[in-house]
């Protein structure tokens, strides 16, 4: 087990990536994590200044280091 894969979320996450105290910065930043939905597990990703939205795709093991995820 690896760092990527020992805490897997539930849901998809809340990623926000506008910095707060100047609005008119253009956000930017890229996320991506293993997280359980509707009881299937899946790599969950963004990517940076939201320019195409997140996306999801269902995995069986970790990228990382391939232990089966139950």
């Amino acid at each position: 087990m690896c760092k990527f894969c020992e805490n897997i979320g539930i849901g998809f996450p809340d990623w926000n990536f506008l910095p707060e105290e100047d609005s008119d910065i253009v956000p930017s930043g890229i996320k991506i994590e293993i997280r359980k939905i509707t009881d299937n597990n899946a790599l969950v990703f963004t990517n940076s200044a939201g320019e195409y939205g997140a996306g999801a795709l269902n995995i069986n093991y970790c990228p990382i280091c391939g232990r089966k995820l139950v």
